[in-house]
């Protein structure tokens, strides 16, 4: 079995000051035999609360 790494990054910009609200990011990888997640890490700017 292949072995990959994906790395992906999202970025906003905004022209004025914005008010941050809760996000909801969900990364799961295609059902399957052929497919296992060995690991992930994921960073965030500015630091925020990971359930």
């Amino acid at each position: 079995m292949p072995m990959l790494n994906i790395h992906h990054r999202t970025t906003y910009s905004f022209r004025k000051n914005v008010s941050l609200s809760q996000h909801r990011l969900m990364l799961r990888p295609r059902e399957g035999r052929e497919l296992k997640l060995l690991s992930h890490e994921i960073s965030i700017s500015p630091e925020a609360e990971l359930t």
